[in-house]
């Protein structure tokens, strides 16, 4: 009986009794930021989004008004006066000077993509194309080797990539940097998402995973307020 008794206590903790264990709630809550980091970085597949905006209007070096037809900044027929800031009109510096406010650059403005020979094949295209080719390539190595080794060489991988894409200068670079963080997006999402799940603590799995989504919500709404009231601004100036 003490051999039995002794062997029973030498089980390890399953998922069902883990909760009984004194720091188990510290183990649960640390897992659930490392998961709210994991969905932070995933979020760079809806920055793509603003990959490519370009303002309304614009204005040259001397001056000259005119609106946005497409995506490149040289495209546009000029005539002798400016039919948005025209030259004697009484307040033409604060004109010209919100013509040509742009709200952020974005790749778009920076590189003029669109207007080269990557005009159908979009920093975009290059970022899903990583997140497809990482989803099939890490999906298997998660199953192989295993999840948290594969979400580690995620985060080393992509959190780089995303600091390197705005640093160095140049649309190739630009684009294999897109390239590198959907591959790692497609680790840290799929593969992140499952490691996170599978560690908390069933009894607790949705109480932690529902606040902190609720938080993020929350988060998103108090951030857009002041980019609504920049949207709402541009729309009244292009009107």
């Amino acid at each position: 009986m003490g051999c039995i008794k002794g062997s029973l206590n030498s089980i390890p903790p399953t998922y069902s009794n883990l909760s009984q264990f004194k720091g188990s709630w510290r183990l649960d809550i640390g897992l659930m930021v490392l998961y709210q980091m994991t969905l932070f970085f995933s979020v760079q597949m809806l920055f793509v989004i603003f990959l490519e905006f370009m303002p309304k209007t614009y204005c040259t070096d001397d001056d000259y008004c005119y609106k946005m037809k497409n995506k490149c900044l040289t495209d546009f027929d000029r005539t002798p006066d400016s039919a948005i800031c025209p030259y004697n009109s009484s307040n033409f510096n604060d004109c010209v000077k919100e013509a040509k406010r742009v709200d952020f650059r974005s790749a778009q403005f920076d590189y003029q993509q669109d207007c080269t020979g990557l005009k159908h094949f979009s920093s975009s295209t290059a970022t899903f194309i990583g997140t497809l080719l990482g989803n099939l390539v890490l999906g298997y190595l998660s199953d192989t080797i295993g999840r948290r080794p594969v979400y580690i060489f995620s985060i080393c991988l992509g959190v780089p990539a995303v600091i390197l894409s705005a640093a160095i200068n140049g649309v190739m670079n630009f684009y294999i940097f897109r390239f590198i963080v959907g591959f790692a997006v497609a680790g840290t999402l799929t593969v992140g998402w499952t490691y996170a799940s599978e560690m908390i603590t069933p009894s607790r799995r949705f109480r932690l995973r529902t606040f902190p989504n609720w938080v993020s919500l929350v988060l998103l709404h108090i951030c857009d307020m002041p980019l609504n009231n920049g949207r709402i601004k541009m729309n009244k100036r292009s009107s």
